[in-house]
């Protein structure tokens, strides 16, 4: 007999602008940043298990299973707040990992979701968002998805209109970028202005894409093209493949393209998977009116998921959160 379960899809994000700001009383960088999800998600189940029992499994064999996973550390901070029991976690990835795609964030903020439903706590976005902030900065912002405005460390979440529907190429190279080490390296130069938010939002708010996506910019871009120049050439390639606008996202090293012709996307595509061979390169949908619905699955019986084991592995000792802001 099939076991009875909780159902989840945890939606990945692309930074379409991420300012920095000066260090923070806590040590991190104040950011000013909009976030929009993307249609790439992971599928997660979640079954009741034995009380203080807090276990996961997942189709990627070297991905980090245990207590330094957020996902676990999801159900521990539950477990901790409202003494809900023990819950399994079924993981079937596939956001690329260490991408700069909060990822890791995305699957906490599920499991937030999920193991509430589970053991019928029902918590409402406002407090699953507040004990979020206790495991990343990303994982407020993952809860509730969609097109934010985010401040602050990131946990200052404003609702703004979405970005115009588009064609999303994203591009995963083979290695990951330390988000530390990204903010440690960052410093303020007259060659890598900020993005223009305000001016950005009324061009989302208008729904003019050409102008949205000409207007996207990343601050921490800069020095991750300086150590990996591969990832300007990506940028290039997108742009001379019709690209109305290409950046990395987050701390990288995922740069995402924006599309407004299905055709020239395919073909950008099909160009990029033969010239970047072994490369993650997926193309999804990004913004529009309609909002994604990542949050509130459905009762299931489910026992696995199809799909191909990535080819990319986390750096050595590195945990996904460490590599996804």
């Amino acid at each position: 007999m099939k076991e009875s379960g909780v159902f989840e899809r945890a939606f990945a994000k692309v930074n379409l602008a991420l300012n920095v700001g000066g260090i923070r009383a806590d040590g991190y960088h104040e950011v000013t940043m909009i976030l929009q999800q993307v249609d790439v998600w992971d599928e997660i189940d979640l079954y009741k298990r034995p009380r203080f029992e807090a276990s996961l499994e997942c189709n990627l064999p070297y991905l980090v299973k245990d207590e330094r996973n957020l996902a676990v550390k999801a159900v521990r901070l539950l477990q901790k707040t409202y003494g809900i029991g023990g819950v399994h976690v079924r993981l079937f990835k596939k956001i690329p990992v260490a991408a700069g795609m909060a990822g890791g964030s995305a699957d906490a903020a599920a499991v937030l979701r999920g193991a509430s439903r589970l053991y019928g706590l029902d918590l409402p976005d406002e407090r699953l968002m507040k004990l979020a902030q206790q495991l990343g900065s990303d994982v407020p912002y993952c809860v509730i998805g969609g097109t934010c405005l985010a401040e602050g460390r990131g946990e200052k979440l404003t609702r703004i209109d979405p970005f115009p529907e588009a064609l999303c190429i994203l591009v995963k190279p083979n290695f990951g970028i330390s988000t530390p080490w990204s903010y440690q390296q960052y410093h303020v130069t007259p060659d890598n202005p900020p993005a223009d938010i305000d001016g950005m939002i009324e061009a989302m708010k208008a729904s003019d894409l050409a102008k949205s996506a000409s207007m996207m910019r990343n601050q921490l871009e800069k020095i991750a093209v300086e150590h990996y120049p591969v990832l300007g050439r990506i940028e290039s390639t997108m742009m001379d493949l019709g690209a109305l606008g290409a950046r990395m996202t987050g701390s990288g090293p995922t740069v995402f393209g924006i599309f407004d012709d299905a055709l020239k996307a395919q073909k950008a595509l099909m160009t990029l998977r033969r010239q970047l061979g072994r490369m993650e390169i997926i193309m999804c949908r990004i913004g529009g009116k309609d909002p994604y619905h990542g949050g509130q699955g459905d009762l299931c019986e489910k026992d696995g998921r199809q799909g191909a084991d990535r080819d990319t592995a986390l750096p050595e000792n590195g945990s996904e959160e460490d590599f996804e802001s």
